[in-house]
């Protein structure tokens, strides 16, 4: 079966400066004396950096300054036995730790790590097919697009994030949305096997008959139980024909309502901001059309169509690793959450609230509003209650996505978003939110992003107990 994925924005500008940042860090133990306690515990290969080293900083920097952790340390870890020493011996210190592999988490609840040390898995990288060419083993920091690179170059494909510069275990350990998961599902369902370190610093072994009730839970809230070194990935035989088109489509403010119309039947199926509207599809030109003529005869005022690789798709949607949304030191606060279907007039609302605020404020000209709409026959093919993912119904995820430079900005960058989101969720006429952990904004309750199941909730905290009892995993999508 052909899949389309619909990805809608509501844009500002097109083209973004980024607001230089630099980190200053205040330790409460002291960073000169973790750095001579700590490196020589650590493998040859490993690399530790203190606050004030001149590369501290670059080194250290993640995509978004806001609600940003501190780091006494920052370690670039070279091996699994490097993670664990350092999570023992943050522990016999009472140091607070934190992985990184992309650093693209905007969580409120990473402020809340102040002068810890940072575990950066960006070094265990490594990859290998496996020789049935069924799986491939993956290093726990490797990213999105050097994982759909390798792939490529060895005629496999897998799901993997739509953001290249993404930490893959980032993304699957929430659930993981991408632009293949109608063929295959989520990327947390691409899980075979994993490598983690746990709390207390042991590494263990976890698939379907090694610790089964940790594999569970770390395929949808795997930022609670651990640090992923390694994972046995599946992966799949691309075709032949590599073949995608993208359809790109613009409509001015005053077709919004007719737009959004059509939208709703598909859902299964310069003076301020416009509406640009991209469909990826996965096959010819010929069996797109169907699909693409309800958008047409609104009569966008420019529209294109262009063929590409599934490898080019991330650069279409601006999510390559040269694209602003892989530069690092801005400030960014998102709000998202899921919905079913379009209320056209929130819709309306929305759009006239967003051109209202970038109007007046042109420290936030970069910000977007994104519809993300991915097929979900691969996702909705895998039994529920076999992984922790809370959420493999809802048709559209929406994102307020605030970017500026002035950190006097925040307070009016949370009140907005605040606002939108709330429209949003009044359109949906639902009394509960739900939001995906990958764009949780920090302030949601555990059962909006984890799901109203009291049976899922209650395991998940039931384990959460079992594996991590002092919560030292306990600076993203927190379960309690």
């Amino acid at each position: 079966m052909k899949q389309f994925s619909l990805l809608q924005y509501a844009l500002a500008a097109i083209f973004i400066s980024l607001a230089s940042a630099a980190s200053t860090v205040s330790t409460c133990f002291p960073a000169k004396k973790i750095a001579a306690q700590l490196g020589p515990m650590l493998s040859a290969d490993a690399e530790i950096y203190i606050p004030d080293q001149a590369d501290f900083s670059d080194v250290s920097l993640r995509w978004s300054m806001f609600a940003a952790p501190s780091y006494a340390a920052y370690v670039k870890v070279a091996t699994e036995e490097d993670v664990q020493t350092i999570v023992r011996y943050a522990n016999k210190k009472d140091i607070p730790f934190l992985t990184v592999s992309g650093g693209h988490g905007w969580s409120s609840q990473l402020q809340k790590m102040q002068h810890g040390i940072g575990i950066s898995t960006q070094n265990l990288n490594a990859m290998k097919l496996a020789k049935d060419g069924k799986t491939v083993r993956l290093g726990g920091g490797v990213k999105s697009g050097q994982v759909e690179r390798f792939l490529s170059s060895q005629g496999k494909r897998s799901v993997t994030g739509v953001c290249e510069c993404t930490g893959l275990m980032g993304v699957a350990l929430g659930g993981g949305h991408g632009t293949l998961q109608g063929h295959y599902g989520l990327l947390a369902d691409q899980i075979v096997a994993a490598r983690v370190v746990l709390a207390n610093g042991r590494a263990v072994a976890v698939s379907k008959r090694e610790n089964p009730d940790l594999f569970w839970a770390l395929r949808g809230a795997g930022h609670n139980f651990g640090i992923v070194t390694e994972v046995t990935y599946k992966v799949y035989d691309a075709p032949i024909e590599d073949n995608w088109l993208v359809k790109t489509f613009i409509y001015l403010p005053d077709q919004i309502e007719a737009f959004y119309k059509v939208a709703n039947k598909a859902i299964g199926d310069g003076h301020g901001p416009v509406l640009l509207f991209l469909m990826v599809y996965d096959g010819s030109e010929k069996e797109m059309l169907p699909h693409a003529k309800p958008y047409l005869d609104i009569k966008p005022v420019f529209n294109s169509t262009q063929k590409i690789s599934y490898s080019q798709i991330s650069a279409v949607f601006a999510f390559d690793d040269n694209s602003v949304a892989c530069q690092k030191g801005i400030r960014t606060q998102g709000y998202s959450l899921l919905i079913q279907k379009y209320h056209i007039p929130t819709q309306r609302s929305v759009y006239d609230e967003f051109s209202k605020f970038i109007s007046i404020n042109p420290d936030f000209k970069r910000s977007y509003v994104i519809f993300e709409g991915y097929p979900l026959q691969g996702v909705q093919a895998v039994d529920a209650s076999t992984t922790a993912v809370a959420d493999r119904d809802s048709n559209i995820i929406a994102l307020f996505s605030l970017l500026y430079s002035s950190p006097k900005n925040d307070k009016i960058a949370t009140k907005i978003g605040t606002k939108v989101r709330g429209l949003l969720h009044k359109g949906t006429s639902e009394k509960d939110m739900s939001v995906y952990i990958g764009y949780a904004r920090g302030t949601e309750t555990a059962q909006q992003v984890y799901g109203n199941d009291g049976v899922r909730l209650r395991k998940l905290k039931g384990l959460k107990r079992k594996y991590d009892p002092h919560a030292r995993f306990g600076f993203y999508a927190r379960i309690e």
